[in-house]
């Protein structure tokens, strides 16, 4: 048995927010569309759940100060991925937004990805 997460990045480079959260929530779609497909019964049969990863955006992850902030959601990229921009964006892979910081870590914005699962899920 192999138990992992899976997720992507809200964020590309040069991109609009908007986009980059559509292609986060396609990418969350084709993941879960996946896993049904493959859970027994039908595919391999072989799956069981998923775990998505990360439900809040994490503005901790990018690096220590002072080249990275923990107020400040940074946009670089960590390291080179198979996302459409072609890089890991840490502190971008939640699900669920913070908005620009000012009233983190309280402040909980639904992204495209969230609304995808509470309509799959709750069979809206």
């Amino acid at each position: 048995m192999l138990i992992t997460e899976y997720g992507c990045p809200g964020y590309y480079r040069g991109k609009d927010l908007k986009l980059a959260e559509l292609r986060q929530a396609q990418y969350h779609q084709g993941n879960w569309e996946d896993i049904v497909y493959n859970s027994a019964g039908s595919g391999f049969g072989s799956a069981i759940g998923g775990v998505v990863f990360e439900f809040v955006d994490e503005w901790w992850k990018a690096g220590p100060p002072p080249q990275f902030s923990a107020s400040a959601q940074e946009t670089v990229g960590q390291f080179a991925a198979d996302f459409p921009d072609g890089w890991m964006h840490e502190e971008w892979l939640g699900i669920i937004g913070q908005g620009d910081g000012s009233h983190s870590p309280y402040l909980r914005q639904l992204k495209k990805a969230y609304e995808y699962y509470e309509k799959v899920w709750n069979n809206k």
